[in-house]
């Protein structure tokens, strides 16, 4: 067999002249994948990928290419100026290491991180007093434009001397077997350093009483968004309830509020459990309470509470996610109660309690699993679906979960919706074997649902792959005449 051999040609980027804003402006479209092809294939366009390629940085400790990243960062001032955001990793150290001052960045890594606006801590890179205050400090005065932090326990914990200002976001997460968040909250200080400008506080995980018990102390006179975590114990859950209600009502400017996604006592059949979950005092609830609240996540217990004071806010709500325990057999007495509150609550119009409402999350209790059999829905999620749909007639924007459904099933599931645009579902509960059955599976809920124009399916959140979206097309008559399939990297929440 004879080969003919062929000669490589080298053609010369159009893109190589130029000028370097124009590039960035090309670049920055680029997924980051296809960026960092960009950089390692042409060096003409190393500067100009890398400023962008590098605005995002996670550092691990334990990472075997770490000393070549950092050694990058140091040769290059201007693409340490260009760094946005900043994970810090910090794993435990290794038998040799643990013979040493464990330390593994240098404390004033951040010196010329003058863009910095985000910041992510897990767990704590530093043991000394000396190199914790110099990197402290180094924040403090170099990063001027540090908005938002991120902790997340791990290996040490925070120091009491670490006391960010000028913070817009904080963002703490917590776990019940997390020694240093047990009893305490390690964001108080930078907390109280930031007082003055904080908007929004965001707790996630299984969270003790105790420490909401230290919220009472604080007042943010800018806070806009609160989430608060999950319940996960308390010794008087009353009492924390009261606590967490003065804190709350203390703060009139919040817009969003969250109260919690999980019961976990309840979800995880702990023997002999009481369902222990966030809920407002209703003896400090008023008629105007919480008077710029226009998004609200929680249960539906929370709702019907609000509801029964008659609390104006919730009724001109824009937003409003419902999260109902796993494996719940009382659904359908609590939604009851929930609509009998709504529907004596003196509030106008009557015939339409939730007229403002244009997102709407509904997380069911639903297992999904591909052994699961179609059209496994009970007559509750139909009847959840319903009444919500009524209470809410204005919803463009759908998401939630459902098991999997044929095409029917699925038209029957968003029969009362009018205006719904975009629905988010699991990956499962989207039946469709073959690209041929696309067109012809969407073709009862196009029907049903006039407006609707995407539904995204959702990849699960322990699998890799990207998430679909489908697009609907329609004739000149309003039918579905086309589908087109889009794949996306990051998780939609619409």
């Amino acid at each position: 067999m004879h080969y003919v051999p062929i000669r490589r040609i080298i053609t010369e980027s159009k893109f190589r002249g130029l000028a370097p804003e124009l590039l960035a402006n090309i670049f920055s479209s680029l997924p980051r994948r296809d960026l960092a092809h960009v950089v390692r294939v042409c060096k003409s366009f190393n500067l100009s990928g890398c400023l962008l390629l590098y605005q995002h940085i996670d550092l691990r400790s334990n990472d075997l290419y770490l000393e070549y990243t950092l050694d990058f960062l140091r040769g290059h001032e201007s693409i340490d100026q260009k760094i946005v955001s900043a994970v810090l990793t910090t794993m435990p150290p290794t038998l040799i290491q643990t013979q040493q001052v464990y330390q593994w960045i240098a404390p004033d890594i951040a010196k010329r991180w003058i863009n910095l606006r985000s910041l992510e801590l897990r767990g704590y890179p530093f043991s000394n007093g000396p190199g914790s205050d110099r990197f402290v400090y180094t924040l403090h005065s170099c990063c001027h434009q540090l908005r938002r932090f991120v902790y997340r326990p791990g290996f040490r914990t925070l120091p009491d001397t670490f006391d960010l200002s000028r913070l817009q976001e904080i963002e703490g997460h917590f776990g019940q077997n997390d020694s240093d968040s047990d009893y305490c909250l390690p964001l108080n200080e930078t907390m109280f350093a930031s007082k003055n400008t904080i908007t929004h506080i965001s707790f996630v995980g299984e969270i003790r009483g105790e420490i909401y018990s230290s919220l009472h102390t604080f007042r943010f006179p800018c806070l806009r968004s609160l989430e608060l975590g999950t319940l996960a114990h308390a010794e008087n859950p009353a009492q924390v309830n009261t606590q967490i209600t003065r804190f709350i009502l203390d703060h009139p400017q919040i817009t969003h509020l969250s109260l919690g996604k999980t019961r976990p006592l309840v979800e995880n059949n702990v023997t002999n459990a009481h369902d222990l979950f966030l809920q407002f005092d209703g003896n400090h609830l008023l008629r105007d309470s919480l008077p710029l609240l226009r998004s609200f996540e929680g249960f539906l217990e929370n709702i019907t509470l609000l509801a029964s004071h008659n609390v104006q806010s919730i009724f001109t709500l824009a937003s409003l996610s419902i999260y109902c325990p796993y494996k719940d057999t009382t659904l359908s007495e609590r939604l009851k109660q929930m609509v009998r509150a709504i529907m004596h609550a003196d509030t106008t119009p009557r015939d339409q309690k939730f007229p403002f409402v244009r997102k709407l999350r509904l997380e069911f209790f639903t297992e999904l699993h591909s052994m699961m059999e179609q059209d496994t829905t009970s007559l509750i999620h139909r009847e959840c679906m319903d009444q919500f749909a009524e209470l809410c007639p204005g919803v463009t924007s759908w998401y939630g979960r459902l098991p999997p459904m044929t095409s029917t099933h699925l038209g029957i599931m968003f029969g009362i919706p009018q205006y719904v645009e975009t629905i988010s579902l699991p990956w499962s509960t989207i039946s469709i074997r073959k690209e041929s059955e696309i067109l012809e599976y969407f073709k009862a809920i196009a029907a049903r649902c006039k407006h609707l124009k995407t539904v995204i399916a959702r990849k699960s959140e322990d699998t890799t792959g990207n998430n679909l979206i489908y697009v609907l097309h329609r004739d000149r008559y309003g039918a579905l005449s086309s589908v087109t399939v889009l794949p996306v990297s990051d998780d939609c929440y619409v």
